[in-house]
């Protein structure tokens, strides 16, 4: 009780307005805790973790180095709080998306059947559905308490971030004040997000060719050139004073080779990092997916860059 306290009193700090979007995050996403815990927990997380890799930093390079360290490694920390929720979010959505094809058609069927649309929902409620069949349920028990289908269906709304479900309602709500045949539109909307979803997975599969062509360039044919390339920097450099005194003499001054290394495992980490989001573009149509790509795109390239040197350099010989 007494660290809820503290999380709570640290999430004053971002003022209500922000404290508002992550309330609306947190239920989009599904988990039930107050935003001002959430937010203070996620602030003492990201200073606790900023200040050990400062101290752990500050054993090999200076303070300042040291100190934009801890700086980002905080600062990543509150944005990959920020890209979980997201990611909850969009999962939820793609779930309640996925089952609203046969959740319409159960509808329908009742709605055929001579039910109303509150038993028509109570009925619709099913386990396969999991966390969407309770909110059925609840707005089913809404309706039928006296509630407004507008109220209802705002009510709905509010706890699942979902353009098509918006659509959907709207259509079902429309349709009511109407006076038209709900059924019908219910079982045609149905029919019309099935075929959504096969166009989809026919995109997917058409595309499915330039995700591999961007992984395979990002972790496999970047580094095997820059592996590649820093050997022959190496083996020219060392050759170099042996080929001609003169020549040497004038030669322009060498770039140190550890900085070519840092230039190159720079290089690599770029590349995986928007190789990993344009991944992520192509695969489901936004970057936060692509952030699982990375670390995986960053240890295949940087094992192949040193597996390429290791290899050249006991081929060749140890220059």
């Amino acid at each position: 009780m007494v660290r809820v306290n503290i999380y709570r009193r640290i999430g004053w700090v971002v003022g209500r307005r922000a404290i508002q979007k992550v309330k609306k995050k947190l239920t989009y996403a599904g988990i039930e805790i107050n935003p001002y815990d959430w937010v203070g927990f996620v602030l003492v997380i990201s200073l606790l973790l900023g200040i050990l890799i400062f101290f752990i930093s500050y054993i090999f390079i200076n303070i300042i180095y040291s100190l934009i360290s801890g700086l980002i490694f905080g600062g990543a920390m509150v944005i990959t709080s920020i890209i979980f929720l997201d990611i909850l979010i969009d999962r939820r959505s793609k779930f309640v998306e996925s089952i609203l094809p046969d959740l319409l058609s159960i509808l329908s069927i009742n709605l055929r059947g001579g039910l109303t649309l509150e038993e028509s929902l109570l009925a619709s409620g099913k386990p396969e559905f999991s966390f969407f069949s309770k909110y059925l349920i609840n707005m089913a028990r809404e309706l039928h308490s006296g509630k407004t289908i507008d109220t209802a269906i705002e009510e709905l709304k509010s706890k699942v971030n979902s353009l098509i479900l918006y659509r959907i309602l709207d259509l079902i709500k429309d349709g009511m004040k109407s006076g038209g045949e709900i059924a019908i539109i219910i079982e045609k909307s149905a029919d019309s997000l099935r075929r959504s979803a096969l166009l989809k997975e026919e995109v997917k599969a058409s595309v499915t060719g330039y995700f591999w062509f961007i992984f395979l360039a990002s972790s496999i044919a970047a580094p095997l050139l820059f592996g590649s390339t820093f050997f022959l920097e190496r083996m020219l450099t060392k050759l170099m004073p042996r080929a001609s005194t003169v020549a040497y003499k004038f030669a322009p001054s060498v770039i140190p080779s550890n900085h070519i290394l840092y230039f190159f495992l720079l290089n690599m980490s770029i590349i995986g990092f928007f190789g990993g989001l344009l991944a992520g573009i192509i695969r489901k149509g936004e970057e936060k997916y692509g952030i699982k790509y990375i670390p995986i795109m960053l240890i295949i390239s940087f094992t192949i860059f040193f597996g390429v040197i290791f290899i050249l350099n006991n081929f060749f010989g140890k220059f």
